[in-house]
C-alpha cells in the first residue's frame, strides 16, 4: 500500500509518531499531498508537540523554555542596569514553578515553535563539534588560538583531508571536513549522536538557568533559600534519574562547549575591564562601579575595593572565564564565535559590558550586602563549577559498581564459595571506583571516548566495563 492512498487521520497519526522532528520534516517533503498534511492550520503544531512530548531528547525543553522566556524578560531590565530590583527577582513560589513546569506550556504553538528553532538552531554547535580541524584543537593543544591546531586527526587523513584541516583554518559552521567518526556513521546514527548531543546541551543549559535563578532569587527564610539551593546543586552533582551514557555525554558536551569554545572564544578577546563597566553608576549599590565590586567579590573580601592602578595591574581575566562557564548559555557561545571567530569584523559595534549585563552575571547579594526589606537573601556561594558533574559520573560508577559486586557475591555464595552474612564493602567499592574513574580521565576517557562517545552506540553495562575493572570482590573484613 501507498502512503498517498491513506486517509489524511492515518497520515497524521504516523507524523505524529515520527522519531523526531527532522524525520517528520523530511516526510512532508518527499511529496504535494504529505507536505499538505504537514502545513494544514493546526497540524504542524499538533505533530511537533506530539514529537516533543514523546521523545526521551526533548525532556529538558519543557523547563528549558520555561526558564528562557523568564531570562528573557530579565534581560531588557539588564540592559540599563546590573541587577533586577527586589520586586522583579523570583520568590519562592517561583522557584519552585522553574523546577516543575506545567505540561500546558506546550499548548501555546510559540513555545513548540521555540522548541523546534532551539532544535535547528542547536546544530550550528554540533556542526562545529564534528568539523575535523575544531576536532584536532579540542582533541589536541587546547593552547591554541582560534586557528587550527596544526596536528593531525585521530584517524588517518589523505592529502585532501589536510588541506582541510589546514594549520591556519578558522573555525566556522560548515559541513566540510567532518571527521572521519561522524561522516562514516549511517543516517540514522548519525541523527542518534545530534539527538544525544542535543539532550546533554538542553540537561546543562537548565542547569546553568537554574543557577541564575538561584543566584538572583529572593527567599522568606534561610531554610527555603537552602532547599532550593541544594536541588540545583544536585542537578550539577547527584542526578541519580540520569543513566551513565547521559551523564559521559553531559561531561563531554561541558567539556567541549562550556570549557573548549568557551575558553577560545575569551583567548584574545580582552581583559575583565573591557567586559566589565569601570564607571560608576546610580543603579550600583554603594557608589561603586560593577568592575569595583566583582572585582571585591572575586577577592572574597567584605567590603568593596576601589578599582586602583595596583588593583588594575592584577589579571582576573581567568577568574571571569571561569565564572562565565557557570553563567553562558549556548546561544551566547554561538553569538560570541560568530563575533569573535567567523566574523571579526562585528566586533566594532559590539557593547561588551552591556552582553555581560544582560548575561546576568553581575547580579548577585555580595558578601558585604545586608539582608533587605525582611527578605532573606544569601551571598553567591560559588559552588557552581564545570567540575561537579564529573563526581555525578562518579555516583552512577559506584552503583552500577555494586550492583555487579552484590550479583557476583550471590553467585558465589550459591556456589558455596562465600558465606551468607558476607557484605560488600561500600566504602572501599566507593574509593576503588573514585580512584580508578580519576586516572580514566587521563587514559580511557583521553584516549578512547573522548570525541567519540556520541558516534557510538553502547550499553550501560558497557560504558560501564571500560572505565571501572573489579578483579574481586570487595567484602567487609
Amino acid at each position: 500500500m501507498n502512503l498517498q492512498s491513506l486517509p489524511a487521520e492515518v497520515l497524521l497519526r504516523i507524523f505524529e509518531l515520527a522519531d523526531n522532528i527532522d524525520d517528520a520534516l523530511r516526510l512532508g517533503r518527499s511529496c504535494r499531498q504529505l507536505y499538505r498534511i504537514l502545513d494544514r492550520p493546526g497540524h504542524r503544531h499538533m505533530i511537533m508537540k506530539s514529537i516533543i512530548q514523546r521523545s526521551e531528547y526533548h525532556k529538558h525543553d519543557l523547563q528549558l523554555s520555561h526558564l528562557t522566556q523568564f531570562h528573557a524578560e530579565c534581560t531588557e531590565i539588564y540592559a540599563t542596569q546590573p541587577r533586577l530590583p527586589m520586586s522583579r527577582r523570583p520568590d519562592t513560589a517561583m522557584v519552585k514553578s522553574f523546577h516543575e513546569p506545567s505540561a500546558e506550556l506546550l499548548a501555546s504553538p510559540l513555545a513548540v515553535a521555540e522548541i523546534v528553532t532551539r532544535w535547528h538552531a542547536m546544530k550550528a554547535l554540533f556542526h562545529v563539534y564534528c568539523k575535523k580541524s575544531v576536532r584536532a584543537t579540542y582533541l589536541g593543544d587546547w593552547a591554541t588560538s582560534w586557528h587550527g591546531y596544526p596536528g593531525t586527526d585521530d584517524e588517518t587523513e589523505t592529502d585532501d583531508e589536510n588541506e582541510t584541516s589546514g594549520a591556519n583554518e578558522t573555525v566556522r559552521p560548515s559541513t566540510k571536513g567532518v571527521c572521519n567518526s561522524f561522516a562514516q556513521l549511517p543516517l540514522q546514527e548519525k541523527q542518534r549522536a545530534y539527538e544525544r548531543f542535543y539532550r546533554a546541551l538542553t540537561a546543562h543549559w537548565v542547569a546553568v538557568e537554574l543557577t541564575w535563578v538561584i543566584r538572583v532569587s529572593k527567599h522568606q527564610t534561610e531554610r527555603d533559600f537552602k532547599r532550593w539551593e541544594k536541588k540545583v546543586y544536585d542537578r550539577w552533582s547527584d542526578n541519580p534519574q540520569r543513566s551513565l551514557e547521559e551523564k559521559l555525554d553531559i561531561f563531554e558536551i561541558l567539556d567541549f562547549v562550556w570549557y573548549f569554545l568557551v575558553t577560545k572564544i575569551f583567548d584574545h578577546a580582552g581583559t575583565v575591564a573591557d567586559w566589565i563597566e569601570v564607571a560608576p553608576e546610580s543603579a550600583t549599590p554603594h557608589g561603586f562601579s560593577p568592575l569595583e565590586q566583582y572585582v571585591s567579590h572575586i577577592e572574597g573580601l567584605d567590603h568593596p575595593l576601589q578599582y586602583d592602578a595596583d588593583t588594575a595591574g592584577v589579571d582576573y581575566t581567568n577568574d571571569f572565564i571561569e565564572d562565565l562557564t557557570s553563567s553562558i548559555r549556548p546561544p551566547h557561545v554561538i553569538e560570541l564565535l560568530l563575533r569573535f571567530a567567523w566574523d571579526p569584523n562585528s566586533q566594532s559595534d559590539f557593547d561588551r559590558p552591556e552582553y555581560v549585563r544582560k548575561l546576568g552575571l553581575l547580579d548577585r547579594c555580595y558578601r558585604w550586602e545586608q539582608t533587605k526589606a525582611g527578605e532573606f537573601r544569601t551571598d553567591d556561594s560559588e559552588l557552581y563549577t564545570i567540575e561537579l558533574p564529573d563526581g555525578d559520573i562518579q555516583c552512577s560508577l559506584s552503583d552500577m559498581a555494586l550492583r555487579v559486586q552484590e550479583e557476583e557475591l550471590s553467585r558465589q555464595i550459591t556456589l558455596g564459595y562465600r558465606y551468607p552474612w558476607d557484605e560488600i564493602d561500600e566504602r572501599g567499592l566507593d574509593e576503588e571506583c573514585a580512584e580508578q574513574w580519576q586516572g580514566d580521565k587521563e587514559s580511557v576517557w583521553n584516549d578512547e571516548m573522548r570525541g567519540e562517545i556520541l558516534f557510538r552506540q553502547e550499553t550501560q553495562m558497557q560504558l560501564f566495563e571500560r572505565l571501572i575493572e573489579l578483579e574481586e570482590l570487595y567484602i567487609t573484613q
